[in-house]
């Protein structure tokens, strides 16, 4: 009965090691978060991404790289001992698939001592953040698939 009991215990937790850590909605452009878009041009899916980060609390840096301060569980996480706020960076690439259509796709970055160009780091990141990004990217399609007002 013992035996028993301590496998089913570790098939249990094999199962929830390999099970419990997988995204059915993963990427699929090599970036933490994609969305796909079909029947827009370059332009306005360029303007739509620049105003959805914006209105989210995002500055602009260049082109579609965006940045804001990190909270204070980004900064307990990634800032170290020195206490500096850390800053999210949003890298957004937008890539033509086929005929007219596009593949609008981010990676997140943590910035640690951002005004220190000597000590500053840069972690991109894997998998956190991935569900504020796919969220973010979703309402920009949302909006660029909605009929104009």
């Amino acid at each position: 009965m013992k035996n028993y009991a301590t496998f089913v215990i570790t098939l249990g937790l094999l199962a929830g090691l390999t099970m419990g850590c997988r995204s059915t909605d993963s990427a699929k452009s090599g970036h933490l978060a994609s969305v796909t878009l079909t029947g827009h041009p370059r332009e306005q899916i360029w303007a739509a991404t620049v105003r959805a980060f914006e209105d989210h609390g995002y500055q602009r840096l260049s082109g579609l790289t965006f940045e804001r301060k990190g909270t204070g569980m980004d900064t307990a996480a990634y800032g170290g001992w020195s206490g500096q706020p850390v800053w999210f960076r949003v890298v957004v690439e937008l890539s033509a698939r086929s005929g007219d259509t596009q593949t609008l796709g981010a990676n997140g970055f943590m910035i640690l001592d951002r005004d220190d160009p000597a000590m500053r780091e840069e972690h991109k990141l894997l998998w956190s953040k991935r569900k504020e990004l796919k969220a973010l990217l979703n309402e920009i399609k949302q909006r660029m698939d909605a009929p104009p007002p």
